[in-house]
């Protein structure tokens, strides 16, 4: 990515029903990269290696996966960069967060009233089933998943769109 602006992404998340689909990731890589150019960078663990990896394959375009590649000190200096973050619950959205880049915070099972998203944008479906606990569960205890799955990539784009206009950055 060099010195061009980008986008960081982190689709992993330490439990299953805090991750949205990989597929939805992959439209919203390649929605940043065509209507605002930004290419996305791809961060998580080693263990979320090959999750990424099916992220590029759906995306195409300049999405690039550095899962696994960076310590946590890199990751952080990585997510700094950034002129936008998208992410599930997770470490690393706290982090981009902390940082004061621009995040887009996909949330599901946890309960999202713990945290505060000034500057931010909270993606989030209020169901009567969630948030399921205050920090979600490594189960859906209903089976569907719906928190998480009733998120569509446009909501997350628009979310995105909204906070680069903000900062000057959408056309």
């Amino acid at each position: 990515v060099g010195d061009c602006p980008f986008a960081a992404v982190v689709p992993g998340s330490v439990w299953a029903t805090k991750r949205w689909p990989a597929a939805n990731f992959a439209k919203l890589a390649r929605g940043l990269d065509e209507e605002f150019d930004l290419p996305v960078v791809l961060l998580g663990s080693s263990g979320e290696r090959e999750l990424c990896d099916g992220v590029v394959r759906k995306a195409g375009g300049r999405t690039v996966n550095a899962a696994g590649s960076a310590t946590l000190g890199e990751t952080a200096a990585v997510i700094a960069r950034a002129r936008l973050f998208a992410g599930n619950d997770s470490g690393p959205t706290h982090m981009a967060m902390a940082l004061r880049v621009p995040s887009v915070a996909i949330f599901g099972p946890t309960d999202p009233g713990q945290f505060d998203f000034t500057g931010h944008a909270l993606v989030y479906r209020d169901m009567d089933c969630s948030a399921c606990s205050f920090y979600g569960g490594k189960r859906c205890h209903l089976g569907h998943w719906d928190c998480m799955m009733r998120i569509s990539p446009e909501n997350v784009m628009r979310a995105a769109g909204d906070l680069l206009e903000k900062r000057g950055v959408a056309a």
